[in-house]
């Protein structure tokens, strides 16, 4: 009779043990989750305001080392620049294909294709409007504020 007991007491032990890490699974997974669309956004919101010569607003989704290639990249718009953006009919979109994250989760670099954006090719030449490229865009995990932001060491070039 004891051994039944026994055993009765190790299934439930068992049975609660099993529902504690499915419980924290499933946690683990709306975490990523949430935490993959939030980077998504802005993911989005960077590459359109970038693409778009919006820099000062795609600023705000970079880490501060980055914030000299978008200076960088402003002082280089010219007047012929600028008189394609105005005459452009769309604005440059994002599209994400995938994400992929470090195995710590502290990086990730998203794999987009930029369409209908104006891209600055030579320094010292016009810019010229390109249907889509594709992009590999760095980013990391930022701690202290919970969120992900963009880290540009360099322009940013097609692939």
């Amino acid at each position: 009779m004891k051994t039944i007991r026994q055993s009765c007491v190790s299934l439930h032990i068992l049975s609660i043990a099993l529902l504690f890490c499915s419980i924290l699974f499933f946690a683990s997974c709306e975490f990523h989750s949430g935490s993959s669309r939030q980077l998504k956004k802005e993911v989005d919101s960077f590459a359109v305001y970038f693409f778009n010569w919006q820099f000062h607003q795609a600023r705000r989704f970079v880490t501060p080392s980055s914030e000299k290639w978008m200076r960088y990249a402003a002082s280089q718009v010219h007047q012929a620049d600028i008189e394609l953006l105005q005459n452009k009919e769309v604005p440059a979109t994002c599209e994400i294909h995938e994400i992929t994250y470090s195995d710590d989760d502290s990086t990730a670099v998203a794999h987009v294709t930029i369409h209908d954006f104006l891209h600055m090719d030579t320094i010292g030449k016009a810019a010229s409007i390109v249907d889509a490229a594709h992009f590999d865009i760095p980013l990391k995990y930022e701690a202290k504020t919970d969120k992900w932001i963009v880290e540009v060491d360099g322009l940013m070039r097609g692939i």
